[in-house]
């Protein structure tokens, strides 16, 4: 039986070429298999969440979107759901013996959560959606010049904070769209103590999402987590696993 293991890879997203990575469970058979989304650039929390769900069974894929990390082109946050899609047609493309295409599920962290939604609403492919801390409304949410220049400068080129400004104003707010992954399982988790994200955005997701959906608060956590991830990576292994059932 093959052991667990790592996979580089990278796929093309409108002739860009993005980079990831494959946490690959063990066995020689498909498995399910949940693309991990990553917030704003110079946010990753998911290595952890991506072993642990290995060790319970399931495939996980990291990658980055166009323009950070290590991904060709510019980053644009009115493309990071085209980034997914393109990650939904990779894993689905039938390239990947071991993982099942018909049990693909997103999992976002902050404003990858928002894009785990909004993705996730409008593509059948997605089986269920996990969003973490996430960013719900973005007209509300307070991201001004001086936020993106601290938040973006460290990381990015060709880019200025105005144009990510711009570019955040003019995206659609999550909860406008949340109640088309129903019938499909939703599960929302949150921080009581999130100082980045309010933990009022996943309530407003919780308030306009269709059953069935859980929404679960972690007491004492930050955005991150920082201090609850083993909490973290059992509830949401815990909440994947009880799909299989």
């Amino acid at each position: 039986m093959p052991h667990a293991g790592l996979q580089s890879m990278f796929f093309e997203s409108d002739g860009h070429h993005l980079l990831g990575t494959f946490f690959l469970a063990q066995g020689d058979k498909p498995k399910p298999t949940v693309i991990l989304l990553h917030g704003l650039p110079g946010i990753e929390k998911n290595y952890d969440l991506a072993l642990g769900l290995r060790e319970r069974g399931w495939n996980s894929l990291l990658f980055h979107y166009r323009g950070c990390w290590g991904s060709s082109g510019s980053y644009d946050l009115q493309t990071l759901t085209r980034d997914v899609k393109h990650a939904l047609d990779e894993v689905t493309s039938g390239k990947y013996p071991l993982v099942d295409p018909d049990k693909i599920v997103l999992c976002g962290h902050s404003m990858g959560g928002w894009a785990a939604v909004v993705a996730g609403a409008s593509d059948e492919r997605v089986k269920a959606v996990v969003a973490l801390a996430a960013v719900s409304d973005t007209t509300a949410w307070g991201f001004d010049e001086t936020a993106a220049k601290a938040q973006f400068t460290p990381w990015l080129t060709d880019i200025t904070p105005a144009q990510i400004v711009a570019q955040w104003q003019a995206l659609p707010n999550a909860h406008d769209v949340v109640a088309q992954i129903s019938p499909r399982p939703l599960l929302l988790v949150h921080g009581d103590e999130d100082a980045a994200v309010p933990l009022s955005h996943s309530q407003k997701l919780a308030e306009q999402a269709q059953e069935p959906f859980a929404f679960e608060v972690i007491k004492g956590a930050d955005h991150g987590f920082s201090w609850q991830r083993p909490t973290l990576i059992n509830l949401v292994g815990e909440w994947l696993d009880s799909l299989a059932r």
